[in-house]
């Protein structure tokens, strides 16, 4: 039993961290929920990967799970970091025995600092977790700037859905 890959491929985006818009939110800022996506943790993992928490990292999970009808699904994320920056991919796919199309999320982001700037970008799109059950894309971007003990911040954040399920 451990955390998603999918989940773990996160950067602090969100300046005020516990808000609905921050980069791992349940419900208004990106896709929430299962284990599958920013919640909870997997059953049944198989996992390969390296690295630390600067520099090039990645982790690949593999779902072995024959009962619950899930075998072939998988989660993975490769992120790189130094002192001033981020950046992470991440990607789950759920296979779904009797289904017909599997269901898959990724995501790209990544924060910057330059002195008491930071800026950060996420971009997600969703097929699993979203906001009205259906396929739909998500973005989030952030600014906080540092004065003393001061910072003055905000973010944007904002859903597209697909309604057609084109994707």
């Amino acid at each position: 039993r451990i955390q998603g890959a999918y989940k773990t491929a996160h950067t602090a985006i969100d300046p005020f961290y516990s808000t609905s818009g921050q980069g791992r939110a349940r419900a208004a800022g990106m896709s929430g929920g299962s284990g599958w996506t920013h919640s909870s943790f997997m059953n049944n993992i198989i996992e390969v990967g390296f690295g630390g928490k600067k520099g090039f990292s990645m982790a690949l999970q593999g779902i072995a799970d024959e009962a619950a009808g899930q075998d072939g699904s998988f989660l993975g994320n490769v992120k790189f970091s130094t002192d001033n920056m981020a950046v992470f991919g991440a990607v789950s796919n759920k296979t779904t025995e009797g289904n017909d199309k599997d269901s898959t999320n990724w995501k790209l982001g990544g924060q910057y600092s330059m002195g008491n700037l930071k800026v950060g970008l996420q971009y997600e799109n969703a097929e699993m977790d979203t906001i009205d059950g259906g396929n739909g894309e998500y973005v989030m971007g952030s600014v906080a700037y540092g004065l003393g003990k001061i910072t003055l911040a905000g973010w944007v954040s904002g859903y597209m859905a697909d309604a057609d399920n084109n994707d």
